[in-house]
């Protein structure tokens, strides 16, 4: 894989949180300085120090915390207008590519609204979601990216059921589709069917969530914004560089644009159709199931191997944590331990927020996994060193025993 330019962007940072998150950009340890202070100067106050800034500090940090909303402000208010102009147009992937980003009310605020205002604001939102994607299933019913876009958002009701079972008619080979099946069939009280999709996962020779065509949706949908002009001011322009060294971004790191946007939300946004886990973990973990069974047993060892591979971090990290306790007395248990390793690695550099200033989103597209780690081998951090282990106790005893530690026993005083 080519190793992508590298980019930051402040402004990114406000526009993954109207996106809806993406907290994975800018994780960090301990909390950071803002911008704001730093170019107010206030950084370089003693930690402890009671002492109050100087008035005009003050007043540069409200210039600049001003200066900052107004580009958020802007940034949101061009998606927005965009995502509208998606609505009126008559074909799917537009359909698509709005009902990743349907604009949310600024006065929508949990903090600020009484929970039930809230909630049905809320609704409306998931409601106008849940039109488009009908109306880009009926659009293209024969497309298996917009079928999977409409199935897995859209939630519960008959004609929600329609496109699910066209999904399924439509990619019976696929494995993520049968794992949706059973959180499907489990909601509807459905026994039989959530064991036949069991059964179907199992024996499926792929699977695929469809994220790339997440990613080419909006890139579709928003391809052309020009970044406001608000955002261009010489002020965002030295936060962005104070970002930059905060994290320790190389200095040929370069800043994102609009589009970048699009792809972060579609990151995000990606993540709501990952099948969900629960029904693959629980029967499947020799520690939390006492009733398996050899035939649940190899079963489970298909279903996990399979996930293994799958594009997304969290994908190999669940299925080979229950990989390691299935094999645990077999010959491959030392080949599942190491892997299960180098994921758990993988996992806590993406928290560093050195990694990801190296990551180009779009690259999310070739997969998660491929793009992770042509990141770190470029800056000889992959593979991890032959000694590392994670500092959680469980995650150790997995990597260096196939188990999780035994339980401790409470003091008894005689």
């Amino acid at each position: 894989m080519k190793m992508p330019p590298q980019r930051i962007a402040l402004v990114a940072i406000a526009v993954l949180l109207l996106a809806g998150g993406a907290a994975w950009w800018w994780r960090s340890a301990s909390p950071m300085p803002s911008a704001s202070s730093h170019l107010a100067g206030q950084t370089s106050k003693a930690p402890g120090s009671t002492k109050k800034p100087a008035s005009r500090d003050m007043a540069a940090i409200a210039r600049m915390d001003a200066l900052m909303a107004a580009c958020n402000r802007d940034v949101a208010t061009a998606f927005n207008t965009r995502a509208l102009e998606l609505r009126q147009k008559q074909d799917a992937p537009s359909q698509v590519a709005y009902a990743l980003a349907v604009p949310l009310d600024p006065s929508v605020d949990s903090e600020r609204m009484p929970p039930d205002q809230y909630q049905r604001a809320m609704l409306e939102r998931h409601n106008e979601i849940r039109a488009a994607l009908l109306r880009a299933a009926a659009l293209a019913p024969d497309d298996t990216d917009v079928l999977w876009q409409a199935a897995t958002r859209c939630g519960s009701g008959n004609d929600c059921r329609a496109i699910q079972q066209a999904l399924l008619a439509a990619e019976p080979d696929n494995m993520a589709v049968w794992l949706w099946e059973m959180a499907w069939a489990r909601s509807r009280g459905d026994t039989e069917a959530t064991r036949v999709a069991f059964e179907r996962a199992a024996a499926a020779t792929r699977y695929d969530i469809h994220s790339g065509a997440t990613h080419e949706a909006m890139l579709q949908g928003y391809a052309g914004l020009a970044m406001p002009a608000s955002c261009q001011r010489p002020e965002i322009k030295a936060a962005n560089a104070y970002m930059r060294d905060l994290t320790g971004a190389p200095a040929n790191t370069v800043e994102t644009g609009m589009l970048d946007q699009a792809l972060a939300s579609a990151a995000v946004n990606a993540g709501v159709s990952v099948p969900p886990y629960n029904d693959i973990v629980q029967p499947c973990t020799p520690a939390l199931n006492d009733a398996m069974t050899p035939t649940l047993r190899e079963t489970c060892k298909r279903i996990h191997t399979r996930l293994a591979d799958g594009d997304l971090i969290m994908d190999q990290i669940i299925a080979t944590r229950v990989m390691v306790q299935l094999v645990a007395d077999s010959p491959q248990s030392t080949e599942w331990r190491e892997r299960y390793r180098r994921n758990r690695w993988l996992y806590e550099q993406q928290l560093d927020p050195r990694t990801q200033s190296l990551y180009r989103i779009e690259d999310y597209a070739e997969g998660e996994v491929q793009m992770m780690q042509a990141a770190l081998e470029a800056v000889d951090r992959w593979p991890p060193p032959a000694d590392w282990l994670p500092a959680d106790e469980r995650d150790r005893s997995l990597i260096l025993t196939g188990r999780p530690p035994e339980e401790k026993k409470p003091n008894q005083t005689p």
